[in-house]
């Protein structure tokens, strides 16, 4: 699936769960707009390209399905309300 998005992956762009992640990590991936980053990266000017900034996410396969079933501020709010960075690899799924 990844290959497939090429140049065109979108904020809240879901990947499902892949063996091919590290070990220890979330499987499963989102594309998100940048949180907490300066308004002045979110799209930068190549020649005539304008390339969106996207963080690449990894999310737990629970983290996937809420999102998939309820939609992406549903996982924002889980994600606030226990305190997670969602950028640590490491951390606790939050559902």
């Amino acid at each position: 699936m990844l290959q497939t998005l090429g140049r065109n992956a979108k904020a809240e762009t879901l990947v499902p769960e892949s063996p091919l992640a590290p070990a220890g990590w979330p499987k499963a991936l989102l594309f998100d707009e940048p949180s907490g980053e300066p308004e002045e990266l979110s799209c930068f000017n190549i020649g005539l390209q304008h390339v969106s900034l996207l963080w690449v996410v990894p999310i737990h396969g629970a983290e996937y399905d809420l999102i998939k079933a309820k939609g992406i501020e549903r996982f924002d709010e889980a994600i606030r309300t226990i305190d997670l960075s969602v950028v640590d690899v490491r951390r606790q799924s939050c559902v």
